[in-house]
């Protein structure tokens, strides 16, 4: 591992089919009006973890984190993580799920960043004033609809505060 990276306990098992059962499991689907793709990829994900550089005292924006899979590797970090998430029935999947990270959260209101915690906003990220969520400096991680990604851009290069790391991955345009 290089300088930055994330050092994981134990690699999570990751693989489409265990992302089609947590979505089972909650009773989700992907929504093709979303278009929604899961990461299903261990080293897609720790190639994400490693660029992001996650760590305590860091701010991260996550737009579209779906079941929480980089959330998570973000939080065990200590990253405190800002998500937008879209899908009601992912961010009710996120509350449960990350529900003590969302309580650290709670305990220092706006500011977030108390290492490991989360405040997730449901709403879309296109309706949201993506420099004005979290105070400079932030990075941000995302996994954008290539249909997106242009308005997300500018949203966040658009105007300072800019973030001073953005790691995105783009759905092809077929997706």
């Amino acid at each position: 591992m290089t300088s930055g990276s994330v050092a994981m306990s134990a690699p999570p098992r990751l693989d489409a089919g265990i992302v089609r059962r947590a979505l089972r499991e909650a009773g989700l689907r992907p929504r093709h009006g979303l278009s929604q793709v899961f990461l299903a990829d261990i080293d897609v994900l720790e190639a994400i973890l490693e660029l992001a550089a996650p760590g305590p005292g860091r701010r991260i924006l996550e737009i579209g984190p779906g079941l929480g899979i980089l959330t998570g590797g973000l939080l065990a970090a200590g990253t405190s993580v800002t998500a937008i998430e879209l899908d009601r029935g992912l961010a009710a999947r996120l509350r449960e799920e990350y529900a003590e990270a969302i309580a650290r959260d709670g305990a220092t209101a706006l500011d977030s960043s108390m290492a490991g915690a989360l405040r997730l906003i449901e709403g879309d990220a296109l309706d949201q004033d993506l420099t004005a969520l979290l105070p400079p400096p932030y990075d941000v991680v995302a996994h954008l609809p290539y249909h997106i990604t242009s308005p997300i851009l500018h949203a966040l290069l658009g105007r300072p505060p800019r973030p001073e790391r953005a790691v995105l991955m783009v759905q092809r345009p077929d997706r």
